[in-house]
């Protein structure tokens, strides 16, 4: 998500994953959102090219930031 996983990173999470329904589930709803998300705005669920300007982007980008860093 922030930053691709080792692999031993991977590994671990795999066997955690075998283990726990609890995170097999939410791994299992956050794809179906995120297809359904990708659905809602006219592209296909493997298309990785954005539907809005880079410049929207970037702001919208720029003000979540700056809401994140100011709930800290």
């Amino acid at each position: 998500m922030d930053r691709p996983l080792t692999l031993r990173e991977r590994l671990k999470l795999s066997l955690h994953n075998l283990l726990c329904s609890y995170c097999r589930n939410y791994a299992r709803q956050l794809r179906l959102l995120r297809k359904w998300v990708r659905h809602a705005n006219g592209r296909n669920a493997d298309s990785p090219e954005p539907l809005i300007p880079a410049a929207s982007a970037f702001r919208i980008k720029k003000k979540l930031e700056s809401e994140i860093s100011r709930a800290k």
